[in-house]
């Protein structure tokens, strides 16, 4: 009986043992591929852009503002329609053979 316990005993060190080997070399390529990306950002430098600060707006600049948002509001609404007329066209032109 003592035999077994033993056994066991040294059977779930060695399985343990295993693990612990494995989560080692995982930990190492992990490292690894830590460093290779850590040089390759290194190479990009600082920041390369900037943000701009956004300008301040006045009151009379929101009747131009709005006419621009309106316009660009009307022609993606145009190149929509647009769109759908050619796909229109499009599915129309395909024939199908109708047996």
């Amino acid at each position: 009986m003592e035999w077994i316990n033993l056994g066991l005993v040294l059977g779930a060190g060695y399985v343990f043992a295993l693990a612990g080997y494995k989560l080692w070399l995982a930990a190492k390529s992990l490292l690894s591929q830590i460093k290779k990306t850590e040089a390759a950002l290194s190479s990009f430098g600082p920041d390369e852009f900037s943000i701009e600060p956004a300008k301040p707006s006045a009151p009379e600049d929101l009747a131009r503002l709005l006419r621009a948002r309106k316009a660009m509001q009307q022609r993606k609404a145009h190149e929509r329609e647009e769109r759908q007329r050619r796909l229109v066209a499009r599915i129309s032109s395909i024939n199908i053979d109708r047996r």
